[in-house]
């Protein structure tokens, strides 16, 4: 393991993405690094990439590893055009999606599994970006994953609201409900004092964050 723990959370994302005029947004990225903070203030093990994997390891061969073998909640966030490349040759979110649900499937056959310690998929759809009822999964796309996404209830987590607090609040809970074992998360008396800050920099506030934030990119670009 590169920092010698184990993970019982892993965060699954699109970095950037081009939902408008070919521009590339790091969407997926903030609302990734957001449910980092809030997951790791509740003293929550989560495998997050660049937080989690030192520069000069094998990704592929440790993400693999800790999916397979560690982690029992896997988090995917669904933001406008994070299934687009999925198709693609070696797409990371895509290798991460179906070791996933090989997990999940190898796990159903398995009937010594108590449903308690059994895995679990959570949605994440920001400032709901993700319209379930349009065509935002490409076609060739694995018909069971699809069928497992679009059948998970997606926690619709509105950043621009003064409900985002609640509402990732719910989600934090939800996972902790899940590992539930003592062993899954960590004294939180001990650890993490030093990320209440950075928590506080990165809470959204009163414009749509997800909005501001292509904004921001947008007059960049120009």
């Amino acid at each position: 393991m590169f920092d010698d723990k184990s993970y019982s959370t892993f965060i699954c994302y699109r970095r950037k993405e081009t939902p408008f005029s070919g521009i590339e947004y790091p969407i997926g990225s903030y609302v990734a690094r957001i449910l980092y903070e809030h997951l790791r203030k509740e003293g929550i093990s989560v495998c997050y990439d660049v937080e989690s994997f030192k520069r000069g390891k094998d990704y592929i061969k440790e993400s693999t590893r800790i999916i397979k073998d560690e982690i029992k909640c896997f988090i995917l966030i669904l933001t406008p055009h994070a299934l687009d490349r999925c198709l693609k040759e070696e797409d990371p979110l895509y290798r991460e999606l179906c070791l996933a649900f090989s997990k999940l499937q190898e796990e159903k056959q398995n009937a010594s599994i108590h449903d308690s310690n059994r895995f679990h998929l959570f949605v994440v759809n920001p400032d709901r970006l993700f319209d379930h009822n349009k065509e935002c999964i490409p076609d060739g796309f694995d018909a069971e994953i699809k069928k497992w996404i679009m059948n998970t209830t997606a926690s619709n987590i509105d950043f621009s609201t003064s409900t985002f607090k609640y509402e990732i609040e719910e989600l934090v809970n939800d996972i902790k409900d899940v590992l539930c074992e003592k062993s899954h998360v960590d004294n939180i008396n001990d650890k993490y004092q030093e990320g209440k800050d950075t928590l506080a920099k990165i809470n959204p506030s009163s414009e749509s964050f997800i909005w501001r934030l292509i904004k921001k990119y947008s007059k960049k670009v120009r």
